[in-house]
């Protein structure tokens, strides 16, 4: 199924203040989306964390905007500043997104494989406890 790519979405970027990055995940970018029962996916990065009132004004701008661009209803916003597993990870790795601020937007690559390395030890540790576990439950988890 061909898809409409958000890339190709205009926006007015004064309406965005303090946003390096937005992209789609989840089903949207899968094979299994349904447009009778799935929502579209929208990772909106931000600079900081921002206020409640300017998460709402964002979202009161991008979801009329995005179901126009879309033609699908059924849009869901995620806000994320900061490192934040996994969804800065499902950002990066997104193959439909509007860059903002470009320069901020590497430098979160940066330190977002920096902390991903840094917790490559702690991944390792929980994949080995789950199968401990797994085993211990007879498989039961």
């Amino acid at each position: 199924m061909d898809r409409v790519k958000l890339s190709d979405c205009t926006l007015n970027l004064s309406n965005l203040k303090n946003i390096i990055c937005i992209g789609t995940f989840g089903s949207y970018n899968e094979d299994c989306f349904d447009k009778n029962r799935s929502d579209i996916d929208i990772m909106i990065l931000s600079i900081k964390e921002l206020e409640w009132a300017d998460e709402l004004e964002i979202e009161d701008y991008l979801v009329r905007i995005l179901q126009n661009h879309f033609q699908h209803d059924n849009i869901h916003l995620t806000f994320i500043n900061g490192f934040v597993y996994p969804f800065g990870e499902l950002l990066i790795n997104s193959n439909d997104k509007i860059i903002i601020l470009k320069e901020k937007y590497l430098d979160y690559i940066l330190g977002y494989s920096t902390f991903k390395r840094d917790r490559e030890y702690l991944e390792i540790i929980r994949e080995e406890n789950l199968k401990n576990l797994k085993e211990y439950r007879n498989g039961l988890l």
